[in-house]
This record gives structure tokens, C-alpha cells and sequence, in this order.
């Protein structure tokens, strides 16, 4: 992979967040860097946890634009801007974006909830109100931005550790824990 970034040289560099978070551990542990600078590094697929943040930041020295979507609804939003993880704006044209309590009600505005979208984009075979599996706020977007906004992504229900107590801890709560 260094060798490809070497004389590839790209400008921007696209991976799965948890594959980009290792390979900058080991590039910091041999003291590589990129030569040619990047002007941003795009994470997808995972959750973008403080660490994996902290660490590919520190390798690779470009801000991070973490982008979220599924299989089935391609990248439908985006961290917008560069350096506020907890804003991400959605596509319209794209998706209806909800976000459900557990007894199927909307969930209040920055309130948790199960992500559950329609696409607007596949004639062929629509998915109406699919629950995705994934935990998020909604937000007020705000005068800047005609654009719905997703808050805090929580991660994915598999992510979450439910307490006998009933409190709910996600990953990166768990490996701060652990580290």
C-alpha cells in the first residue's frame, strides 16, 4: 500500500474507517508519512471514533470528511462542515430521513433514535421506511443550510451494549473503557 501511495500520489485517499485507523497506526509505528501532502482523507462504512479519528489525522496531517451511508442507499449524507463530526447533512433528493424511538413515534430533535430512511432514487425496487439497524439525532438544520442535518451518529444497534440496569453504552464509549 505505500508503495501504491508513493507512486500514485493521490490527493485524496478513501477507505473503510477502521482499515485507514490501522494502517496509520503502523505507518506512525515505522515513522511513514505520504510525501506528497493529502487535502482530505474520506472515511466510510464504520464508525468514526475519536481515536481513529485522532490517529489518521496525525498520519496522514489532512482533515477527515467522514461520510455515512448503506449498501442500499449508497452515501446519502455527509459530515458537513470538515471538523464537526456531530453534523452531518442529508441528501433530499436522495433519501426521507427519520429517526424512530423504540415504539416506532418520531424521536424529538436531538433525541436518539433508529435511523429509518426511503430512498427517492430507485424506481426499480424502493425501499420504504427501511430501519437501516443504525442509531442517530436528528437536527434543526439551521439558516445556513436548507438541508435536513443528522447529529450524532451512535453507531449501529450491534454496536451497543445494553446494561442490566436498562443504560445503553456504544463502542467508543466501551473502548475508552477498555484502552
Amino acid at each position: 500500500i505505500r508503495a501504491t501511495l508513493e507512486s500514485f500520489r493521490p490527493v485524496y485517499l478513501l477507505g473503510y474507517t477502521s482499515t485507514l485507523a490501522v494502517l496509520a497506526e503502523e505507518y506512525l509505528r515505522i515513522g511513514y508519512r505520504p510525501t506528497r501532502p493529502l487535502r482530505c482523507v474520506i472515511t466510510i462504512a464504520e464508525t468514526l471514533t475519536p481515536e481513529r479519528r485522532r490517529v489518521i489525522e496525525q498520519c496522514f496531517g489532512a482533515p477527515i470528511a467522514n461520510r455515512y451511508g448503506q449498501r442500499e442507499f449508497k452515501f446519502w449524507c455527509a459530515q458537513s462542515p470538515l471538523g464537526d463530526p456531530s453534523r452531518f447533512l442529508v441528501h433530499p433528493e436522495l433519501v426521507v430521513f427519520e429517526t424512530l424511538r423504540a415504539d416506532g413515534r418520531a424521536a424529538a430533535e436531538d433525541e436518539t433514535g433508529r435511523v429509518v430512511l426511503t430512498n427517492l432514487h430507485n424506481e426499480v425496487m424502493p425501499f420504504l421506511r427501511y430501519d437501516t439497524g443504525d442509531l442517530a439525532t436528528r437536527r434543526r438544520a439551521g439558516p445556513d443550510s436548507p438541508f435536513p442535518v443528522m447529529g450524532r451518529l451512535d453507531g449501529r444497534t450491534q454496536e451497543i451494549l445494553e446494561l442490566p440496569s436498562g443504560r445503553k453504552l456504544d463502542a467508543s464509549t466501551v473502548g475508552h473503557m477498555l484502552f
